[in-house]
């Protein structure tokens, strides 16, 4: 199973950023991109959701959270799951001091 990496938030923008990724560090690979589907946001079915690259060996996540949301220098981790449960169970201990989601995971 792949470790936790780095997941950097955009509006719309991650294809832009792979571009400037790979413009400032030399061999960054691209990996795999997903796309939104029907959804309730209004985002346009098929619009590039994720991008998956890799920087000096490290693993990103590029998002296009398609939300009033400017850049800023927050950052979400990625914990890959396998089940629901698991989801779950980060999700309980992540949260256990007080802290509260502002939206459902998994």
């Amino acid at each position: 199973m792949l470790k936790a990496y780095a997941c950097i938030w955009s509006n719309k923008s991650a294809a832009e950023m792979v571009k400037f990724y790979k413009s400032v560090f030399k061999g960054t690979k691209v990996g795999k991109f997903s796309y939104w589907g029907k959804n309730p946001m209004g985002v346009k079915e098929g619009s590039v959701l994720t991008v998956h690259i890799t920087i000096l060996g490290q693993k990103l996540m590029l998002l296009n959270g398609y939300m009033d949301m400017p850049f800023n220098d927050s950052i979400s981790f990625v914990v890959p799951c396998k089940t629901q449960a698991e989801i779950d169970n980060y999700w309980k201990k992540l949260t256990a001091g007080g802290g509260r989601p502002w939206h459902a995971a998994g």
